[in-house]
């Protein structure tokens, strides 16, 4: 995951802002600044790890259940789960 974060940079800061969005809508709160740093840092730090489509329920899943948005679902559609 760590080369997502590193090579993907502007990629994953859209996305984080897309989801943060759905989070805070969803949830009623406000997420502290610099998200996006501190989700790339955890990145790093377990820079080794291969996330797979596998983990989509309790990841991916919960924001598709509470908003579609268009570059999570092109993504998504790109590693082959159908929204």
């Amino acid at each position: 995951v760590g080369g997502i974060a590193t090579h993907h940079r502007q990629l994953v800061e859209d996305l984080v802002e897309e989801l943060q969005k759905v989070a805070e809508e969803s949830l009623g709160v406000t997420l502290a600044p610099g998200v996006v740093g501190r989700l790339c840092d955890y990145s790093m730090s377990v820079s080794a790890w291969m996330g797979g489509v596998k983990e989509y329920q309790w990841r991916n899943g919960w924001f598709v259940k509470q908003k579609a948005t268009p570059l999570h679902a092109m993504i998504l559609k790109e590693v082959g789960v159908q929204v």
